[in-house]
Order: C-alpha cells, then structure tokens, then sequence
C-alpha cells in the first residue's frame, strides 16, 4: 500500500514534448471558441458561454446567460420540423440556468442538461470557500439569480430557491452530452449514468459548459478501503470523525474544508510542499486560531503513506532548514511544522483537496464542428514557418550576418536599393510600426463593435492608440527622421533595439558614428 512507482520518459517523448502538447512551443494557450456579438458560434443557431467563450468569473457568466437569454427569447423559429425543446442548454452553471431563466419567462420551452449534479461550479468549492464579485465589466448582475461577496455555501442555497421557484426549468442532471448534429433542427444525443442513451431535437443550442474541476488522485496502491472522497463537499455529513484532508500548497479548497469540518470532528490537515502556503493570508490566521484551539492538526511536507483499516500512516519527510523560514512569521513557524519520521493516527475518511484544472472543453466541442481560436492547421503552420524565416532573415540583416548564407547578402542589398537606400534596421523600424498601427487599429475596431461595455471600449481605445504613438513617434520618426541619431533610441529604451552593426563602436565612444 505505497505509492506506485513513476515510469521513466524517453526520450524521444521528452523531444516530442517540446514541440507538441501543454507547454509546447505550439501551445497556444486555452482555445475559446469564436463567437460574434451575440455569443452565436460558427454553427448558426448554437451559442456558447461560460468559461468556453472567455467568461470565467461568475458575474460575467450571468450576465453572459442573461443576454443571450434575452436574444434567444425575441428571436422567432428557425426550423418548421418538429421538435422536442426550443432551446437545449449544456450545461447547469451561473451562465446556463440564467439563460433557461430568461426562456421560460416568454414561454420557450428549454431542457437543461448536465452531466455530473446541477449547479455543479458551486457544488466544486467547499461551504467556506468566498466567492467575489468582480468589479471588472458591468456593473450589475443581470437576471434572477443573485450574487454579491459571499461563501459558496450561501450562494448555492440562494439560487436552489430561486430554482424552486421556477419548475419550468427542466434539469436533467447525470446525463453527458455525446453528439450534436446539425440538420435544420439539432439533434441532441445524450447518455444517462445509468447507460440509457437519449436523443433530443431542438431549435437552438446554448453550450454553457465550464471548466471542469477536478481533485487529484492519491497515488496509493489501493482504493483507500473506500475512505477517500473526491469531492469538497460532503452531501451526506460528517460528524464526530476522524479527518484527514490532504490539501495543496497552491490551493484553497484543502484548507477551507479542514475549516468546515473543524468545528465536528479531529481533523488531520497535510500537504506536501515545504514552506509557507501560497494562498490568502485571511485563510491562513483561521487555519492558526483553529490549530491553537484543537480543532485541527496541521503537517506540512507530510504525505500519506498508506491506508490501513481503521488507520493512516503519515510521512514526514525531512526538510532543509533555510531560506524558506524567512517567508514565515513566528506564528506560522509554530503551526506549520513538519516531523521526521512516520506518524500512525485512526482515521474514518479522507479528502483530497488538490484541484486540477483541466482544459476547456474547446477538443470535445470541435467535434460537433465549432472553430476554436488559435488552432493549428497546414495553414498555421506555413504561416509560421514563413514568419519564422523573415524574422531570421531580418536578423541576418541587422547584424551584419548575411554573408554566412549565399544569395542572402544579394536579397538584402536589394531590398535596401528598393526602399530608396535605407538601411535594412531602417526598413524593420518602418515593418514594425506599420504592424503595429494596422493590428492596433483592428483591435479598437473588435472592442468597439464587440464589446458591449462602452465605457471599457473607450478606456481600451485610448490605452491602444497611447501604445500606437509611442511606437510611431518614439521608436520611429523621433530617432530615424528628427534626430537621425540611433542613440535616440536610449531616451525610451534601456539598450536600442535595432543597432546598425556598425555604430557599436559609435556606442562605446571609440567613434563618431
């Protein structure tokens, strides 16, 4: 019953990782889907919100839902065939229940589907957990659902009422999205957790699914005799127990559900990591005053050895005194404190409070024909290769390199001739500034038609055209035009970026140049 052992990399896995897969030079990020104005994908009649069209904070997934609610609702029909649903919703989020909310007040008809329990983002974050509203974006929160700074287990009893107050919302919970199929209609096919499978035809989609949150497997040999529970809150209870809650460094749900489970029962709270936890300082002094009180017993750089019946052994890993204490005040040097050595105490449950952050579901929904952002095709891929040879080639003439690759030499002398004898730093000032300008101006047009904050649209306006001027008049007409002095470049820039390979002894002071 200890941990399995790690299989060893190749390496030409290793080599692969590079260039392919999450943190690769081809990684570009989470891909949301593209959406228009009105949050409609590249499918028409399916819209999409939530974390999948960039809308993670919970205000900004309302809003979102509240809208396209509202869009939905006054848009007629789009098919004469028949169908079950005016509108199916995937997924039972802030995003999705406020868009079925707008629906049913105007008599659509609208089926909600989730795959794990409804209102499954709130259910993911222990009852303590503060969840805030963001003062970014609108300033309200739209809809029926209401949402101010509060704890999670407040929000979720909050809205349950609001959903009691509204039976015409037709949740399905523990059904998984499969397939979605476009033809006139959509056709929906689900799959229960039973196993019984579904389909469904509706006249307009609305993916509102998020990201899913996950908790970290224990890598023990066994089950863990059922003790182990992946999930920060316990539906059923937990009293008078014996608790061990295995939390993260970088995350609060371990420590907030110590917190919750303090005031019943012995709580045990470990995590692995040395040092002070990464996480708000407010959490921390409630995890102190409930270790001074008893209430829970705090090991850092501590691991769980094994599962035994009625028992758990810990494992205190020996820690290099050092740099570390210096970002732990004296309170803390007392409460987190780790041993050497195992340490064998009766446990009755344990909970894992690791969360791992998935991906969006962006790989899922391009199989149903949506385009994602940032998506590499053939297409992506010569386009890359292409900017990746200019950028070499502007290198090789700004550093006076040119000679090492026949034909280059001749290439770059023509292209000076051809920009009336500029020199080739000269002609990449003119490039940059021009790409600047251009995706400067395509920027300001997306914000303006796009974004329905006005006055966000104007503060990002005059923040874009402040970077155009300074890139035009600084780095470009000021040094090359006025000036006509490389050394103008120091007035904005610690070293210059575009050096003319013969001014560096210019630079030293050994020359006029």
């Amino acid at each position: 019953m200890t941990h399995t052992a790690t299989q060893p990399v190749s390496i030409l896995t290793r080599i692969k990782s590079i260039f392919v897969g999450k943190g690769s030079l081809t990684d570009f990020g989470e891909r949301f889907l593209i959406l228009d104005r009105d949050y409609q994908s590249s499918i028409k009649g399916m819209y999409a919100i939530g974390d999948v069209s960039g809308s993670p904070d919970i205000k900004a997934a309302l809003n979102a839902g509240y809208r396209v609610g509202q869009r939905l609702g006054s848009l007629p029909r789009r098919t004469t065939a028949k169908i079950d649903y005016d509108v199916i919703i995937v997924g039972s989020g802030p995003a999705g229940l406020n868009t079925a909310s707008e629906l049913v007040k105007v008599g659509k008809k609208v089926l909600v589907l989730e795959r794990k329990k409804r209102l499954q983002t709130i259910r993911s974050f222990a009852d303590s957990k503060p969840l805030f509203l963001a003062s970014t974006g609108d300033p309200k929160v739209l809809g029926d659902f209401p949402f101010e700074d509060c704890s999670a287990k407040e929000c979720f009893e909050s809205w349950e009422k609001v959903l009691e107050s509204k039976p015409d919302i037709q949740i399905n919970a523990l059904e998984d999205v499969c397939e979605i199929r476009e033809r006139g209609a959509f056709e929906v096919f689900t799959k229960t957790k039973s196993g019984d499978e579904k389909t469904y035809l509706a006249d307009r989609i609305v993916v509102a699914c998020g990201k899913p949150r996950n908790l970290a497997r224990l890598e023990l040999g066994n089950t863990g005799d059922g003790r182990i529970q992946y999930q920060t809150r316990y539906e059923g209870g937990v009293e008078d127990r014996d608790v061990l809650v295995v939390g993260h460094a970088g995350s609060y749900e371990g420590f907030e559900m110590a917190l919750d489970l303090s005031p019943n029962n012995r709580v045990t709270l470990i995590y692995e990591e040395d040092g002070k936890p990464d996480i708000a300082q407010s959490v921390l002094d409630r995890v102190e005053n409930a270790v001074s009180a008893g209430r829970i017993t705090f090991y850092r750089n501590t691991m769980l050895k094994s599962v035994d019946k009625g028992t758990i052994v810990l494992e205190h890993r020996q820690r290099d005194a050092g740099p570390l204490e210096h970002f732990m005040d004296d309170s803390l040097k007392n409460v987190l404190k780790a041993e050497t050595g195992q340490t064998t105490i009766p446990n009755d449950i344990i909970f894992t409070g690791k969360i791992v952050d998935r991906e969006l579901p962006s790989t899922d929904l391009r199989q149903f024909g949506l385009n994602t952002e940032r998506r590499m095709s053939p297409i992506r891929w010569t386009m890359l290769m292409i900017l990746f040879s200019f950028f070499a080639f502007v290198y090789l003439g700004k550093s006076g390199k040119a000679n090492f690759i026949p034909g280059v030499a001749k290439l770059i002398s023509g292209m000076e001739d051809l920009f009336g004898g500029l020199r080739m730093y000269q002609i990449w000032t003119i490039v940059y500034s021009s790409a600047v300008v251009t995706f400067g101006f395509k920027a300001i047009y997306k914000y303006r038609t796009q974004y329905r904050d006005n006055k966000q649209a104007n503060h990002q306006t005059k923040r874009l055209l402040s970077l155009m001027f300074f890139q035009v008049f600084f780095l470009a007409i000021l040094p090359e035009l006025i000036l006509h002095n490389w050394r103008a470049y120091g007035l904005v820039l610690a070293w210059p970026l575009n050096l003319d390979p013969n001014s560096y002894g210019g630079f030293l002071g050994t020359s006029d140049s």
